[in-house]
């Protein structure tokens, strides 16, 4: 992943869509919200986490949708460099079971300024 264009763009595509990370704050709870999307029109891609306010996560980790139309986004995110791949926790959602895995020292540089880390 580098920066272009005030943009965490990721090196390799995803669902054959050159993409970058759009990060924002979840509104029920405080976790941070990932989404991939395309550079060329901006069209959301993938949705990369799972929102879950009940669960006790350090500001750091997020809950990563590796599930459904999302399989394979998690070594997709790994590889890239944007989590880590050791699981920080994992939980029952639904009828799958969803794992918290630590935004990566570059990432959390990145999005610092933007104010989703406190």
């Amino acid at each position: 992943m580098h920066i272009e264009n005030r943009l965490l763009v990721m090196d390799a595509p995803f669902c054959g869509s050159r993409c970058y990370l759009r990060f924002d704050k979840y509104t029920h709870g405080d976790g941070v919200r990932m989404e991939l999307r395309d550079v060329d029109d901006h069209y959301p891609v993938a949705t990369c986490t799972v929102n879950v306010p009940s669960a006790d996560l350090s500001p750091n980790e997020v809950f990563i949708k590796d599930y459904s139309e999302n399989e394979g986004v998690l070594d997709y995110l790994v590889s890239e460099g944007v989590v880590d791949d050791r699981v920080e926790a994992d939980m029952m959602s639904g009828q799958v079971i969803i794992t918290a895995h630590r935004l990566t020292n570059e990432v959390l540089k990145y999005i610092e300024p933007l104010k989703l880390i406190l």
